[in-house]
């Protein structure tokens, strides 16, 4: 349980981090109608992801949901 590895970790990845991004999109749509996704009209694509992250279970499923939770921690302060 040595806590500091994972900043050691967010710190080897952390340009690859800011180099996937993350995907956002823009949805225009009447309460009357579905949304069209296909139509650009109604759509526009903000942001591409260009990667993602894997993280393989070693020993403990418990691990790997926390360095998966440290990875997705660091996109979400992208995104905001």
């Amino acid at each position: 349980m040595k806590w500091e590895n994972l900043s050691k970790l967010v710190d080897i990845v952390k340009e690859e981090l800011q180099n996937y991004g993350y995907f956002s999109a823009e949805i225009k749509f009447a309460y009357d109608s579905r949304p069209d996704f296909n139509n650009s009209k109604n759509s526009r694509i903000i942001n591409k992801q260009v990667g993602a992250f894997r993280t393989n279970c070693m020993d403990c499923l418990d691990r790997t949901n926390v360095v998966q939770s440290v990875l997705s921690r660091n996109i979400a302060f992208l995104q905001l």
